[in-house]
């Protein structure tokens, strides 16, 4: 129970950089590192909650977010209206940022991420339960890494089946080759490699147009997958409603959404049958709901998700997930799958096929200040 009143006394930017265990090479590039701003949220209690803003431009849709212009916008822009503003009083503190700061989600989800986490710490109980409570305690998870990057396809097929004889059940596998072919064929040599059982993601990361798109799934549908991701770019809802009525396998919107209103918009189009919800990216944990409950009422999948987080931006998945109603199909796992580090104390351990949602107040998490001074950027 609240016993005095609680306002924001300070808000600390931290810029980090972890380099990638491996290169994460998509439709969209190679990614040999990856940059944060850790957000961090002070009480005049003494508690402080803890976000994250994941900083990969090129993923981005509206303006620039490499790391000084995140910091900027929050230390510049966002910290001298939420000082003295009460944590509670989040649906305000999201107004005031949107009529601050058009699009730039990914920067005012490390502030929403970090709030909640500090509201859970507030209650002394995990933020899951402010999110509506418990409905999942685990989640399994779709390996390997943060999917399969496009590498050649013998040593994709090879990946696979390692994880396949390590327990996991879902696969991700990157897809939107300039030479379409090879996409079939790490397809094939894949389902060949780990037989018909395993669930597998095709995530095109906006790679095609829509007729290539429509051409590429359909032969992909021959040797049997289950989801296919964000084939076309952010834009182009008429192509992704065009390639929904050409295949037979669920299409998952993933860029084309940010927000509650794009969310219906591509409900009533038809553009989607699922939606991929990443609170790290998506405005955090208050936009990811709205996005959820939206998508629910339109009788869509729900497929949780994150980029590439640390264990800082996982935990806030993980209470995403925990107090969702219905979730059909796992997540990413431990950020050691991708990183070569992470920051908080008790990370995730590398290569789980099955994760446990944490009970501890907030998000679940305690950072590893020695790691973050160790990652930490002079800017």
């Amino acid at each position: 129970m609240r016993k005095d009143k609680i306002h924001i006394s300070r808000i600390d930017t931290v810029p980090i950089r972890i380099m990638t265990a491996r290169t994460m090479k998509s439709a969209k590039g190679a990614t040999p590192w990856m940059d944060y701003i850790l957000v961090k949220v002070h009480g005049n209690n003494g508690l402080v909650g803890i976000g994250e803003v994941e900083c990969m431009p090129s993923y981005n849709r509206v303006g620039p977010e490499a790391p000084r212009g995140v910091k900027q916008i929050i230390d510049e822009t966002f910290a001298p209206f939420l000082i003295e503003m009460d944590p509670f009083d989040i649906e305000l503190i999201n107004k005031k940022m949107n009529d601050r700061v058009q699009g730039h989600f990914w920067v005012k989800a490390g502030i929403d991420l970090a709030i909640w986490d500090l509201l859970g710490k507030c209650m002394d109980m995990p933020s899951y339960q402010l999110l509506g409570g418990r409905v999942y305690s685990q989640t399994p998870v779709e390996g390997v890494g943060y999917g399969i990057p496009m590498i050649e396809p013998e040593k994709v097929a090879e990946i696979a089946k390692g994880a396949v004889e390590r327990g996991f059940t879902q696969l991700e596998l990157k897809v939107g080759d300039e030479d379409a072919s090879k996409d079939i064929e790490r397809l094939r040599l894949t389902r060949e490699a780990i037989g018909p059982k395993p669930s597998l993601k095709m995530d095109f990361n906006k790679g095609y147009d829509a007729l290539t798109a429509i051409n590429i799934i359909r032969e992909m549908e021959e040797y049997g997958i289950q989801w296919v991701e964000q084939p076309v770019d952010y834009w182009n809802l008429e192509g992704m409603v065009r390639i929904r009525n050409a295949i037979h396998t669920p299409l998952i919107a993933d860029e084309c959404v940010n927000t509650a209103y794009e969310m219906m918009v591509v409900a009533k189009m038809g553009a989607a049958d699922a939606i991929h919800i990443k609170p790290t990216v998506k405005g955090g944990m208050t936009e990811a709901k709205r996005i959820q409950h939206v998508a629910e009422a339109a009788g869509m999948f729900i497929i949780p998700g994150c980029l590439a987080p640390t264990g800082v931006g996982m935990a806030a998945v993980h209470a995403f997930m925990a107090s969702s109603r219905r979730l059909d199909r796992g997540v990413h796992g431990s950020p050691l799958d991708i990183l070569v580090d992470d920051i908080v104390t008790d990370p995730i351990p590398q290569h789980s096929p099955l994760l446990t949602f944490s009970d501890k107040p907030g998000f679940g998490f305690e950072l590893d200040e020695a790691k973050v001074e160790k990652y930490r950027v002079s800017q």
